[in-house]
């Protein structure tokens, strides 16, 4: 069992990586470091404490799940493992960066990127509590015919469906990432869900890595998410896959722990 720390501004992904955690008996103390107002609704337990960003760290591994650029100062010096999935931590001798989901799932297909052509669905989960929050919120408003605050979504979501259009000002910087990383054409859509994610990939596809994804037959986005790994079927002119976006994030930390 391990001392963890875990560098964190958004409590999505963070509350899913702690019980998963706990869960598997990896943590004997897990230290969530925060900047002051993004955790306040997060309680200190027995085997988690949340402290603000410290002068030096001391845990047995660093998980940084925000941007930590304001803090790689205090990196300095740090001599043991950091797993960043941020991609935002310079100067640290052992680093491993962990992938963004989609990219990380299209990354381990073997196929020729030129002949490839994939629909991309994605979760509210992409932009933290806060776009899962404004999911939630908005379906309630349908039913209670109330009108609230959202902090990110700025259409209604619940029961609908959004393409994703380079002018979007909401998906400009996800778009942009995506388009800098991924070698195959593609279009961007998202689902009115908190977490899964849907990629239908069209053109000569090749799945190998069954520690990764898992051929299943299914009929529902819960049946997938219900699994661990990322479940895939085919056909003679498609693959699709089908996952958990936040449990593809933890699988590879869990990776780079043991």
């Amino acid at each position: 069992m391990f001392k963890v720390g875990i560098f964190a501004n958004d409590s999505l992904l963070l509350s899913e990586l702690v019980e998963t955690l706990n869960n598997r008996g990896l943590s004997i103390l897990t230290n969530i470091y925060t900047e002051q107002g993004y955790l306040d609704s997060m309680d200190n337990s027995d085997f988690v404490n949340i402290n603000s960003v410290p002068e030096r760290f001391e845990d047995d591994f660093l998980i940084v799940l925000s941007d930590i650029s304001n803090y790689l100062e205090r990196l300095k010096g740090y001599e043991r493992k950091v797993i960043d999935f941020s991609r935002t931590v310079r100067g640290v001798k052992h680093v491993s960066y962990i992938s963004e989901p989609i990219l990380y799932c299209l990354e381990q297909l073997d196929m020729d990127e030129d002949d490839i052509f994939a629909v991309i669905n994605v979760p509210a989960a992409v932009f933290g509590k806060a776009a899962v929050d404004d999911l939630l919120n908005q379906t309630r408003d349908i039913f209670s015919f109330t009108r609230s605050v959202y902090k990110v979504l700025d259409k209604m979501l619940p029961f609908n469906y959004f393409f994703i259009k380079e002018d979007n000002n909401i998906f400009k910087n996800y778009l942009s990432f995506l388009k800098e990383n991924l070698e195959v054409d593609f279009e961007l859509r998202m689902l009115p869900v908190s977490t899964g994610f849907v990629i239908d990939i069209y053109g000569e596809c090749e799945i190998e890595d069954d520690k990764i994804f898992e051929e299943r037959s299914i009929d529902t986005l819960q049946e997938a998410l219900e699994g661990e790994k990322v479940s895939y079927f085919k056909n003679n002119k498609k693959i699709t896959l089908v996952g958990d976006y936040l449990k593809v994030i933890i699988n590879q930390i869990m990776d780079e722990i043991k």
